[in-house]
């Protein structure tokens, strides 16, 4: 029969007890009889005792108490070999003074949640804390398996004050590495250790030492910007045109509500009759704006279009029907998608994937990275990439992958096949318009 402490090399010898800074403390000895010197192996009766002293112990609360063991243990020597040694304690970690249950717990749980949190969960000091969770995170990422995304997303965050470069797997809903700056030989070196063979497609905004990497290193893969950086260009071009309006106003003119401009960055389709009333009173009452918020509705249009010809023919339109005066906020836009990046941002229509979920696990990350104050990038990033994924993980039903349940999809094919997928084969199967195959292991 076990013990109360469930520690089966320790026998219990004083009941706990409740000190006056709210710990319990156990009294406990080795329960297992030492029969051979753990130096050279000699039998037992040739070591004598050389002095006993008590070793303390964090365990894990219990009772919503913290709870310390505190062990005699009996010091040896050997009459053979003249070694000394301690009576071993199998369940304890000597080096952090910890049971080794609660050192595997904090190892899981130091991936998602702070360190100051944890050490006032199990009554010791922070720092142990961090040295605890640092080992298990070597371990834990020397072991980590990148795989082979179908859908990389690349992007940048700001990270202990320095921008890093943050890979994803965009299908499987996955955070594949974060690296310390995001250089372009940097990217380039990532790339060349990431298994390339199943990249078809990468996504990411407007920096063009990630496209140039990406067509270096995988050359076959599909490069897309993300259709909401490019939208995003036209909201900025909109605020640029009013806050020029405003510096030219004077009186009323030069207010600045800040429910106006939440109306007119959002789309018309989405505004309710009385925010529409309000939106175009202030088209009229303001020419100017009234021809940004025009030129901004337009460019949201054409991501829209049904097809790559009729975005583009819709694009060049809108760039020939800018007027004069929205060619300083406006004509910029233009000029960059049509000179330097039009492939990439129309390919959306022919390969509709975004960068959402990478951005998605920025905020994320930099929420982690408020919560704990202070951590270091290689805290930070082993955090990021070990946190364990919320909720039940199941199979995609298609490729037997494993996935958080609560995104997969559920699809019918041609014949007749039914199953939930993950990411990559409902992105294959609506996207891709490719037909899935019922095979016997499904």
């Amino acid at each position: 029969m076990r013990n109360a402490l469930w520690l089966d090399s320790l026998t219990i010898t004083e009941e706990p007890r409740r000190s006056y800074d709210g710990k319990m403390r156990w009294g406990c000895v080795p329960a297992n009889v030492l029969d051979h010197c753990l130096k050279c192996g000699v039998p037992a009766d040739r070591l004598y005792k050389h002095g006993a002293s008590p070793k303390k112990y964090a365990d894990l609360p219990a009772h919503g108490h913290h709870v310390h063991i505190a062990v005699w243990v009996q010091r040896y020597r050997c009459r053979e070999c003249s070694g000394t040694f301690d009576h071993p304690l199998p369940e304890m970690d000597d080096n952090r003074k910890m049971t080794n249950r609660c050192v595997a717990y904090v190892h899981e749980h130091g991936k998602h949640r702070t360190f100051a949190d944890i050490a006032r969960e199990i009554g010791v000091d922070e720092k142990t804390i961090r040295n605890v969770c640092k080992e298990g995170f070597v371990q834990a990422l020397e072991d980590r398996d990148y795989g082979s995304p179908k859908i990389l997303g690349i992007d940048e965050l700001m990270l202990a004050g320095e921008l890093r470069a943050i890979f994803v797997d965009v299908g499987a809903k996955r955070t594949l590495d974060i690296i310390e700056d995001r250089k372009k030989w940097q990217v380039a070196r990532w790339l060349s250790r990431l298994d390339r063979t199943n990249v078809e497609i990468v996504t990411m905004d407007m920096t063009g030492h990630y496209r140039d990497v990406v067509r270096g290193n995988i050359p076959r893969a599909a490069v897309i910007i993300d259709k909401f950086h490019v939208i995003r260009m036209a909201d900025f071009a909109l605020k640029n045109a009013r806050n020029r309006v405003r510096r030219n106003a004077t009186g009323a003119g030069r207010r600045n509500p800040w429910g106006n401009v939440r109306m007119l960055q959002r789309s018309r389709h989405t505004l309710t009759v009385m925010e529409k009333l309000i939106v175009d009173g202030l088209c009229k009452n303001n020419p100017l704006v009234g021809m940004a918020y025009q030129a901004k509705e337009s460019f949201r249009d054409i991501w829209k279009a049904g097809s790559r010809d009729n975005a583009e023919r819709m694009f060049n339109e809108w760039s020939k029907s800018l007027p004069e005066e929205m060619d300083r906020d406006f004509g910029h836009i233009a000029r960059s998608i049509d000179r330097h990046w039009r492939e990439e941002v129309f390919a959306y229509f022919d390969y509709p994937a975004t960068n959402a979920y990478v951005e998605n696990r920025n905020g994320i990350i930099k929420i982690a990275n408020r919560m704990g104050r202070g951590y270091s990038f290689e805290t930070i990033r082993a955090k990021a990439l070990l946190a364990p994924t919320m909720g039940k993980m199941k199979p995609c039903d298609h490729c037997d992958t494993a996935t958080p349940a609560k995104t997969l999809r559920e699809v019918t094919a041609s014949d007749g096949w039914t199953g939930d997928v993950c990411g990559n084969c409902h992105f294959d199967f609506h996207k891709m318009h490719q037909q899935f195959k019922a095979t016997e292991n499904v």
